[in-house]
């Protein structure tokens, strides 16, 4: 399990360092500020389909959009930790990220009945919100994002939102949530 969690989030995280110029935002979405992108999150599942088989559950989709509605209120902060957390795990400075991902994993565990020791993980990943969706998919189309051998088939879900401060518009990024587990035998 750890190995598929960190086969998935070098990933992940490799996508965070391909930033770029240019505006715009996602599509779909449940306000002006939190936009999820339906077309980022088809090309993530194209990736991955061959190596796991997608899920969808209320509870963990009301978990991912409370965070994002959290994020929302500082994605700088949030993205600064992120980039912290990346070079040190143990800076202070990536407190606020640790926080976030702890929580994000913990409610999962509870919505899912899984266990994070054993066959759940969670990833949140960052990416610069000036770039486009066209931009993202990009990158991930150059990019090796599976979930490795597993020795079962994972279940997993993928959400992506542009989030922006509503006092701040500019203030904005784009996160990657991905939740993965395995059926114990």
């Amino acid at each position: 399990m750890k190995r598929l969690v960190a086969v998935l989030l070098a990933g992940v995280m490799a996508l965070t360092m391909l930033t770029a110029c240019g505006g715009g935002s996602g599509s779909g979405g449940g306000n002006d500020f939190i936009d999820r992108s339906s077309s980022i999150e088809e090309a993530l599942n194209a990736r991955m389909a061959s190596s796991g088989t997608p899920f969808n559950n209320g509870d963990v989709n009301a978990i991912i959009e409370a965070i994002s509605q959290k994020i929302s209120e500082k994605p700088g902060e949030y993205y600064e930790s992120a980039l912290a957390y990346k070079d040190n795990e143990s800076a202070p400075a990536a407190t606020l990220f640790i926080n976030l991902v702890d929580e994000l994993g913990k409610n999962c565990e509870t919505a899912l009945n899984k266990s994070l020791e054993e066959n759940l993980g969670v990833v949140l990943s960052f990416m610069d919100g000036s770039m486009t969706e066209e931009q993202i998919i990009s990158s991930l189309n150059s990019s090796n994002t599976t979930f490795g051998a597993p020795s079962s088939t994972p279940y997993y879900c993928v959400r992506v939102y542009h989030i922006a401060n509503p006092a701040n518009a500019d203030d904005n990024l784009w996160a990657i949530f991905g939740v993965i587990y395995y059926e114990l035998s």
